[in-house]
């Protein structure tokens, strides 16, 4: 019965109806939650000095093995701690090529 009565609605107006086409995005980019991060500041990180590309390259794969350990272990807190501390270092690695 509804079905009916929606499909004479959309043919005596004129409506094609079409399915809602949104994009996946990150749980980041909403407004609440860049709201929430900026009262929140990152804790002071020790600033991380490197030798070199190589002792920079090691400490991210060692940063990502301790990330997805703490995600396993459903501490996701300390395993975005982690993420936030590799993608910083991967941008430095970039500086530096």
């Amino acid at each position: 019965r509804r079905r009916g009565l929606q499909m004479d609605h959309n043919i005596a107006h004129a409506i094609t109806p079409t399915t809602v086409k949104s994009s996946i995005k990150d749980i980041m980019e909403t407004v609440y939650e860049k709201d929430h991060a900026e009262s929140f500041p990152k804790a002071a990180e020790p600033e991380l000095a490197f030798a070199d590309l190589e002792e920079l390259r090691r400490k991210i794969m060692e940063l990502e093995k301790e990330m997805s350990r703490a995600a396993e272990e459903l501490n996701f807190e300390e395993a975005a701690r982690f993420r936030d501390l590799v993608r910083d270092l991967k941008e430095r690695e970039l500086q530096c090529l």
